[in-house]
C-alpha cells in the first residue's frame, strides 16, 4: 500500500493516500489500519490529506464510505484537504454519500487542522 495513516504528536489520525485507482487491497488496507487506530483510541479527530491521492474508483469510494459509516461513533470530526478540483468533487461524494454530517473539505491543511481542534 502507498500513503501513511498515523497519530500525530496532536493525536489527529491522519491519512495520506496515495493509492494508484483500482488498488482496492491498498484502499482496504489503509481503512483497516484507520479502523483499528480508531477503535483503540476511541473519539477521534480524522485529517485526509488529498494533496498526492489519485481518483479513486468507485468500489475504492464505497471502502471509505463504508469504513466511515461503520465508525460514526469513534470519529468526532473529519477534515479532508487537497488542491485539485478532481479530489474536491471526490471528497463532496464521499461526505454526501457517508451521511456524515461533521466533515469537510478545506483547500489548506492550516485551515483543515484549525476547524479539527476547534471545540464543539
Amino acid at each position: 500500500m502507498k500513503g501513511k495513516v498515523f497519530v500525530d504528536s496532536a493525536q489527529i489520525v491522519n491519512w495520506i493516500p496515495e493509492d494508484p485507482t483500482g488498488d482496492i487491497e491498498g484502499t482496504k488496507l489503509a481503512m483497516d489500519v484507520l479502523e483499528s487506530i480508531i477503535e483503540e483510541a476511541g473519539p477521534s479527530l480524522i485529517l485526509v490529506d488529498l494533496t498526492k491521492g489519485l481518483r479513486p474508483n468507485a468500489l475504492q469510494r464505497q471502502i471509505i464510505i463504508n469504513a466511515i459509516r461503520r465508525n460514526f461513533n469513534n470519529i468526532q470530526k473529519v477534515a479532508i484537504f487537497g488542491e485539485s478540483a478532481l479530489m474536491k468533487a471526490v471528497a463532496f461524494f464521499v461526505i454526501n454519500a457517508s451521511g456524515y454530517s461533521n466533515m469537510k473539505f478545506f483547500p489548506s491543511r492550516s485551515q483543515a487542522i484549525q476547524w479539527l481542534q476547534q471545540t464543539q
